[in-house]
């Protein structure tokens, strides 16, 4: 992977200050057999205009940003004994592009009072390009297919110094939301014949969402919290228009996905004993409508619509909506600093899904959401014995999960350690020195269901350097 990045900030005057900043990166990797290999690269350009206005006790900010991708990826297939394997699509070409902007206003009025209000739009555009059906040692079809995504919003939410210790947050939004332009077609490889031709009715969506939430101060050591939200999220073009296959495993997009919604409860206290040591706890409960999941539809041999072929041993999967989730759980924080130069850090999670609807596969009722892990927990320690060095260590427990929907293939749990070195050699100039995966530990990602697995990234070393100006 190599990365460039830039960024520049400038006060223009004593209210006015500009940011600007920019990133390049490429990166290929190899996914486990010598047929299997994808790439990325990327570019990122983003800018913004911060204005205050002290008689007002205000301040306005401008962004803007264009985000440019191009990602190719090859997929296979392999035999039981894994002796052969076939080659099962080239994604070559999968270019997406997005651009967006945003106009914000923050300003304290009727004395308790913090008023933030703004608007925001943000258009996508992606397509793949692929060549599949591996017949007599050649790709025999050819696929293209995309669309755009445009999306525009306002918001206003009021921050209330209700009485000493006590704030109140409210808050909405309205989106409006347009997929168009969405299109798939297939052409036979040799001679070009038109063999589909899909032209995706567009369609539009208005949604409105809110939050309301209360932070207590109970003790000078201890703050209680609460809140409920709503929020939603379109399907992204990848699961509206781009299928996949990982070896005879096969997953096919869906143009007439649904948006999902989520509503929101939580609940937690904040203790803060001495300045050195803080401790969070929070319980959660969401619900999910109409969540997007890879739900099983078709197991090989046999043809399927849609899908096509699927081989023996081979499952068909399609994104589609599930009436009704709900994620409860549990999630805890620990932040310590016993001398200046340490700084120790704990956070874990414990969640339960679970499937509580689901009409058009009812046999999925009450099994875990795929790839959900149970449990996570993370642990860090930070040494700094002079300003110019710091040394990091940090591990990561991910227990077990399942890979489908049907929970079947099971995912064992894992640890894995990173390592860093920081060293400031001047005050504009630093180098910093990562080691992910540190014991060069092996664990599952991906497993299918005739067996082959998907491994973690080795060991990877990178050393960055930072200048500023």
């Amino acid at each position: 992977m190599d990365l460039f990045q830039g960024r520049m900030a400038w006060q223009a005057a004593d209210h006015t200050r500009l940011e600007f900043s920019a990133s390049v990166f490429d990166g290929d990797r190899g996914n486990g057999t010598p047929w299997t290999r994808n790439s990325t690269r990327g570019q990122d350009v983003s800018a913004a205009l911060i204005q205050e206005f002290p008689e007002w006790q205000a301040e306005m900010r401008v962004q803007g940003f264009y985000q440019n991708r191009d990602f190719a990826s090859t997929f296979s297939s392999v035999n039981a004994d894994r002796t052969v394997e076939t080659p099962a699509l080239d994604q070559f070409s999968v270019p997406s592009s997005s651009a967006g902007g945003s106009l914000t206003w923050s300003q304290q009025w009727a004395e308790h009072h913090r008023l933030l209000a703004g608007m925001d739009f943000r258009w996508v555009q992606g397509e793949t390009n692929e060549r599949f059906r591996y017949m007599e040692n050649r790709f025999t079809r050819l696929r293209a297919a995309g669309g755009d995504q445009l999306f525009a919003g306002v918001f206003l939410e009021d921050t209330w110094e209700a009485a000493p210790g006590v704030r109140v947050v409210a808050g909405g939004r309205v989106d409006s939301i347009r997929r168009f332009d969405g299109f798939r077609h297939e052409n036979d490889a040799r001679t070009g014949m038109s063999l589909l031709d899909e032209r995706f009715a567009d369609r539009d969506d208005v949604e409105a969402n809110g939050r309301l939430g209360l932070i207590a101060q109970v003790t000078d050591t201890l703050k209680a919290r609460t809140s409920v939200a709503t929020a939603f999220r379109q399907p992204t073009l990848n699961e509206l228009y781009r299928p996949f296959r990982v070896g005879n495993e096969i997953t096919e997009a869906n143009a007439d996905l649904r948006t999902e919604h989520l509503t929101v409860f939580e609940a937690g206290l904040d203790w803060e004993p001495e300045e050195s040591f803080t401790f969070s706890l929070t319980g959660f409960a969401n619900r999910l409508k109409d969540a997007v999941g890879n739900v099983t539809i078709g197991e090989g041999p046999g043809t399927f619509t849609p899908g096509g072929f699927v081989p023996e041993g081979g499952v068909l999967r399609q994104r589609r909506n599930v009436d009704r989730a709900e994620v409860m759980g549990v999630e805890a924080s620990m932040r310590w600093r016993p001398l200046p130069e340490w700084r120790f850090g704990l956070d874990g999670i414990y969640s339960s899904t679970e499937i509580r609807r689901f009409r058009e596969q009812p046999e999925l009722v009450g099994k875990r959401l795929e790839q959900s892990p149970a449990v996570a927990v993370a642990a860090s320690v930070r040494w700094q014995p002079v300003d110019s060095w710091m040394f990091t260590v940090q591990g990561r427990f991910t227990g077990s999960q399942y890979e489908d929907d049907r929970n079947t293939l099971k995912l064992d749990s894992y640890f894995t350690m990173d390592a860093g070195v920081d060293y400031r050699i001047r005050e504009n100039l630093s180098l910093s020195l990562r080691v992910e995966n540190f014991f060069n530990s092996t664990w599952d990602t991906g497993r299918t269901e005739t067996g082959l697995v998907s491994t973690g990234m080795p060991r990877m070393v990178s050393l960055e350097a930072r200048c500023r100006f």
